[in-house]
């Protein structure tokens, strides 16, 4: 369960930078329900027109501890994108 991560990344034309990280393990932004992961990100001010990414460290969505075994679903998959 250690080094389970959220990360919010900002694409920018020649980089891509986390902008906000929330630690699974002792984040209270972070909520874990059934087989649905539920996050707050209260700080992030969001620029219209940029691209977004989400991605996940392992075991965020596969831990016993967090969703349970039942989220095979995941199958890997560490980065979704967003639009502002």
């Amino acid at each position: 369960m250690e080094n389970t991560f959220i990360h919010i990344n900002q694409k920018l034309p020649s980089f891509t930078t986390t902008i906000y990280t929330i630690n699974c393990k002792t984040s209270p932004d972070v909520y874990f329900i059934d087989r649905t992961i539920v996050f707050f990100v209260p700080s992030i001010i969001w620029t219209l027109g940029s691209t977004y990414t989400v991605s996940m460290t392992e075991g965020v969505a596969t831990e016993d501890q967090y969703c349970g075994l039942e989220a095979d679903d995941y199958s890997g998959k560490k980065n979704f994108q967003i639009y502002a």
